[in-house]
């Protein structure tokens, strides 16, 4: 562990450029992403070098919550990133921290960093792990250019159940087509574009219940 605070990241050069586009969104299961990752490539950079750093990929669980009624969890940012502010997102999720290494290896790892943002950020514990639905990239802005996002997804049955914290305090369910008082960041129009066909019940099982 660094005495600075680290996260978990990719060198650039260690990622398949097909994975890297300009601004877009690449369907992948994550067994599927793993397996295209060079053994040694993982590691830890603290955060305040990471942020300003290209040659490194942030990765960043961003997860997607549907109602029974296949609305999307949306809110607006206000949280420790302030380039996102004033800006709404449907993704839930964060830096990956050493706290949240596991002994099982990367993908433990990445689910248990999954797992600690929903619960402190949705107050819901999970039974079975989300579904991942792909990967989000774009290279327009300062924040993007830094980050690499894995896209997961599920569906809540009750939407009681839901306990916000703090920075998701004015949440609201929102429509497939995204809309909400204000524009939607890119991460989330992106991420949006993964979610299977609503009108199909079979592509819909892909994501699990929570």
């Amino acid at each position: 562990m660094s005495a600075r605070p680290a996260v978990l990241c990719i060198p650039r050069s260690a990622l398949p450029l097909a994975l890297l586009p300009e601004c877009g969104a690449t369907t992948l299961n994550l067994d599927a992403f793993l397996a295209q990752l060079p053994a040694e490539a993982p590691c830890w950079v603290p955060r305040d070098a990471a942020e300003c750093n290209p040659a490194f990929k942030q990765l960043i669980p961003y997860f997607l919550l549907l109602d029974r009624d296949g609305r999307v969890l949306a809110y607006p940012r206000q949280g420790s990133e302030r380039r996102l502010h004033g800006v709404w997102s449907v993704g839930v999720g964060g830096h990956v921290d050493e706290a949240d290494l596991h002994p099982a290896g990367l993908r433990a790892t990445l689910l248990a960093s999954l797992r600690r943002e929903i619960e402190e950020e949705l107050g819901l514990t999970l039974g079975a792990d989300p579904a991942c639905l792909g990967l989000i990239n774009e290279e327009r802005s300062e924040v993007g250019q830094v980050h690499l996002g894995l896209v997961f997804g599920a569906r809540l049955d009750d939407r009681g159940r839901l306990a916000p914290g703090q920075e998701l305090r004015e949440c609201r369910w929102v429509g497939r087509d995204g809309r909400t008082p204000y524009t939607l960041e890119l991460w989330s129009e992106l991420a949006l574009g993964l979610l299977p066909d609503a009108t199909d019940p079979m592509a819909m099982e892909a994501l699990p219940w929570l």
